[in-house]
């Protein structure tokens, strides 16, 4: 499990955030609600079916069937598969209680989809917009003047309300240094329009070429859209780009919230 990987897991694991556990039965899955307990140098402790699976629990185990495990952020959704090691039947909780629970191998993959939670406007080439992003250190201040070895190279994908969508590329031929919900500064420019903007790196994916597919999500406070004045000025470079992009579209549609997937 690489790095990246293992940062995913200890923010749902430190806060017992909830999960989908699905077993296998009779060629379909049986889907349980579940939630993370603790990790152990043998793997991951979650919450056990409830006691009256006990059986398919074991006969999951003894078949050392693979299992999957879904879980979600805010803008991205992550699944792995493992398999069951044993299932403690009065496991001690870290709030002082005993349930049923069940210890899962380390996953050697971390699967994830970005959602969409807006309207996502793909930037077409001729964009004319100046977009550049520097890494943040979690004490440092949007309007701090940014260290330049903090700069990563970019290409923009797609823009929304909710975040963006871009490719980080490699220097010298060597891929970036980047870690799940790494904070980042945007400063957006389009014509007479410039925001400089607070996100977080939610999603990221390696490609062989070193090129990282990143999802940035927008801050919610004044650093972020929670500032009228930013969101204002946002909204019109999603107009713009999607006039860009759709030329024979007299009006371009409003960027309003739309149901994620």
């Amino acid at each position: 499990m690489s790095s990246w990987e293992d940062n995913i897991l200890r923010e749902p694991i430190a806060r017992s955030s909830g999960a989908v556990l699905s077993l296998p039965v009779e060629g379909t899955h049986r889907h349980f609600k579940t939630r993370f307990l603790a990790e152990d140098v043998e793997g991951i402790w979650m919450e056990a079916p409830p006691a009256g699976e006990q059986q398919l629990v074991e006969a999951t185990i003894a078949q050392k069937a693979e299992v999957a495990v879904a879980f979600k952020t805010q803008l991205s959704k992550f699944t792995f598969t493992s398999t069951i090691q044993i299932a403690h039947p009065n496991y001690a909780t870290s709030e002082g209680t005993r349930i049923g629970a069940i210890l899962l191998l380390y996953p050697s993959e971390i699967r994830s989809v970005q959602l969409r939670a807006h309207l996502r406007v793909n930037v077409p080439e001729d964009h004319e917009m100046a977009f550049r992003v520097w890494r943040m250190m979690q004490r440092v201040a949007l309007l701090d003047t940014p260290s330049t070895h903090m700069e990563l190279a970019v290409k923009v994908g797609n823009i929304s309300l909710g975040g963006i969508g871009l490719q980080v590329l490699p220097v010298r031929g060597k891929s970036p240094s980047l870690m799940a919900r790494d904070r980042l500064r945007l400063l957006l420019a389009y014509r007479e329009i410039a925001i400089l903007i607070e996100g977080e790196l939610v999603y990221m994916q390696t490609n062989n070429d070193g090129v990282v597919d990143v999802g940035i999500e927008f801050a919610k406070g004044e650093t972020g859209v929670g500032s009228e004045a930013k969101l204002a000025k946002l909204k019109e470079i999603v107009v713009a780009m999607h006039r860009l992009g759709n030329p024979g579209q007299v009006d371009a549609p409003k960027p309003t919230p739309t149901p994620g997937h």
